[in-house]
């Protein structure tokens, strides 16, 4: 996943707590979700990528990705797209919550227990993820 990340930003990082985005960015971003909304997948990724470049911290290009890369049925691409997005917005527990499903899809129980224990540090009152997490014990081989 980080080599995913630095590929995709060109090796650029930024640790910033309150992004400003301009008004070319919102452009490019409303571009590609249009072109996303329009199933004109292969004219999203590159803006998306773009927009990365640009602005890494912002969480809709990845989620955007995400959800493209689902669709076109791409299950590994997208989970490491929503993973990106999800670090980027740790309390989504929605997000973390789609993640735990992508990875139990896949079989890896491992990293289904990662984004459940984030899902659960979001929204720790939330019974049912307690009692998923520990019904992952038995198949990770812990007792």
């Amino acid at each position: 996943m980080e080599e995913l990340f630095v590929d995709i930003t060109h090796g650029v990082t930024r640790k910033s707590k309150k992004i400003s985005i301009s008004p070319e960015i919102i452009r490019k971003l409303g571009d590609a979700t249009q072109d996303y909304a329009h199933g004109r997948y292969e004219e999203a990724i590159p803006l998306l990528k773009k927009i990365i470049r640009i602005s890494p911290s912002l969480v809709e290009p990845y989620h955007t990705l995400g959800l493209i890369h689902n669709v076109m049925g791409d299950k590994k691409r997208a989970l490491a797209f929503y993973m990106l997005a999800a670090h980027l917005t740790p309390k989504d527990v929605s997000l973390w919550k789609l993640l735990v499903t992508f990875a139990l899809e896949q079989g890896n129980c491992g990293h289904a227990r990662y984004c459940l224990e984030r899902a659960i540090q979001a929204n720790p009152e939330d019974m049912g993820l307690q009692c998923q997490w520990v019904s992952l014990f038995p198949e990770l081989g812990e007792h």
